[in-house]
């Protein structure tokens, strides 16, 4: 491609932890496989790389946003398991707070996680899951 196309094709806007070095050779890699002629070629390729890398990021945000919900999401799901008739969520906050948090790091922790949840017919994750697989979602057996 001549310099002069060069301008014409748009920069992406990348976000401050994203290289352009690797956008750079996502790019590369679709001008190979495709091998454009012309700017208008060259143009589509951009902007299949394009969406292609927005596709790619919005991947990666969705695991941040779930993975970071999930110590309060189990949090307040425990409160809520943990409450016996007549008491109060603040009665079981502080419990709840520490298993949420030891699930991460402690086997017994999630060994009990599991089965309290278990008597409410309720598991961690997809059915057959790995024990220490991420929360996808806490989904009915």
């Amino acid at each position: 491609m001549r310099r002069n196309e060069l301008t014409l094709l748009p920069k992406l806007p990348l976000l401050i932890t994203e290289a352009a070095d690797e956008f750079d050779a996502l790019r590369d890699a679709f001008e190979q496989e495709i091998k454009p002629r012309g700017i208008i070629e060259h143009m589509y390729v951009h902007d299949i790389s394009s969406i292609v890398w927005e596709i790619l990021r919005l991947r990666r945000c969705k695991v941040v946003i779930i993975n970071s919900a999930f110590r309060s999401a189990l949090q307040d799901l425990l409160k809520q398991v943990l409450r016996q008739p007549g008491q109060y969520e603040h009665h079981v906050e502080g419990e709840a707070q520490i298993l949420a948090q030891s699930w991460f790091t402690d086997q017994e922790a999630k060994k009990q996680v599991s089965e309290i949840l278990s008597g409410f017919d309720l598991v961690l994750g997809p059915r057959g899951a790995r024990q220490d697989a991420d929360l996808v979602g806490v989904t009915p057996q």
